[in-house]
């Protein structure tokens, strides 16, 4: 087979599979590509020619450096357009108070705000407000506890379900969805989420953000684990926060991210890893959990973080505690009915201390 040339593009080495076709060894030779701009490679003329039209390896480019986009989202943020994908102007530091102790750092958890989701005393509005509400409780308890140690840096977990999706009959009813997939996420998920972290950078010296993908973000069964809605939502905030050096935005592969805090290492998942429970109580299963995991990752970690069961809790087993988180999403009835309790309609912060951990916690009240 003749290897041709196109544009922008150019080809290498070719290489060979060997079928059996009745007995008779045949070999189809296959060709091969490669991006002069980004390096990607690609084994079809169709799919150089859109590379190169849609601009996707300056895509690429423009993200952090170390990740690579799945090609699903990378697909996915191509077609979004550049116009939404701008790098905001840096934010003007703050000035920071110091008090007198040794320096912490804050933790705010984040997740299930299910934007989309409509309940009785749910919807994207109250969303917004119970997300601008979140942010000023953090910054108005951060300034009381500067008066006593100084705290420079704020580190954002995003633990997934930042959208609803709009699988109507797999993981959502049809009379709960309130917008439709896109809408949820550049009109809903991305721009409140610029917004928080804006805040917070106006705030703390340092922001530093650790996202998970979470279950309602996901693809259909067929796509890879990266297709997931919540990683675009995240990508899009890495390209948006890039020419801003005091926040930092890290992306994972993965379905966790290990994180050390001052001396404190949090195991960080979104939650749908584990399922069922004695009972129907989630904490027996998380618990279980937390015991095989203990010992399977190679890296040792003290703080198993968590959310998706809408359920707040923090208990210690065997020297390592465990936080859920709680949701935005009031009167939620799929809980309810699924469960048989009501959603915790909060989302927790709480201190880290070089020597002694985590200090002190706050459950940041969101609901009625």
């Amino acid at each position: 087979m003749k290897i041709q040339r196109v544009e922008g593009f150019v080809p290498k080495s070719s290489f060979s599979s060997e079928k059996t076709k009745r007995g008779k060894r045949e070999v189809t030779t296959v060709p091969k590509y490669q991006c002069t701009k980004c390096g990607k490679e690609f084994t079809s003329g169709s799919a150089l020619k859109y590379h190169l039209e849609h601009n996707v390896c300056e895509t690429v480019k423009s993200g952090p450096k170390g990740v690579v986009f799945n090609d699903a989202i990378t697909d996915i943020i191509s077609k979004i357009g550049q116009a939404g994908m701008v790098p905001l102007k840096p934010i003007k530091a703050p000035k920071i108070l110091k008090g007198g102790g040794d320096e912490e750092q804050i933790v705010l958890k984040l997740s299930d705000w299910q934007l989309g989701h409509k309940t009785r005393s749910f919807n994207m509005e109250v969303a917004r407000q119970r997300v601008e509400k979140c942010i000023s409780a953090v910054i108005k308890i951060a300034e009381k506890h500067r008066q006593a140690y100084p705290i420079r840096r704020i580190n954002v977990f995003l633990e997934g379900d930042f959208i609803h999706n709009e699988k109507v009959g797999q993981t959502i009813d049809l009379d709960e969805l309130e917008a439709t997939l896109m809408t949820q996420v550049y009109g809903g998920a991305v721009p409140l989420l610029i917004w928080a972290i804006g805040e917070l950078a106006r705030f703390f010296e340092e922001v530093y953000v650790y996202p998970v993908r979470g279950n309602h973000g996901k693809g259909e069964k067929w796509n890879s684990n990266q297709a997931n809605w919540d990683d675009v939502v995240y990508h899009t905030l890495a390209i948006k926060f890039s020419e801003n050096p005091r926040v930092k935005i890290h992306l994972t592969d993965e379905y966790y991210q290990m994180v050390n805090i001052l001396g404190t290492k949090f195991l960080i998942v979104h939650g749908d890893q584990v399922r069922g429970g004695s009972y129907g109580i989630p904490l027996y299963a998380l618990l279980t959990r937390m015991l095989r995991w203990g010992t399977s990752f190679e890296e040792k970690w003290d703080v198993l973080s968590v959310a998706h069961w809408h359920c707040y809790s923090h208990l210690e087993q065997n020297g390592q505690e465990l936080i859920v988180n709680g949701t935005l999403v009031s009167d939620d009835e799929f809980v309810r009915r699924t469960y048989g309790w009501n959603s915790s309609t909060l989302q927790v912060m709480f201190g880290v201390h070089p020597r002694q951990g985590i200090t002190w916690e706050y459950r940041i009240k969101l609901g009625k």
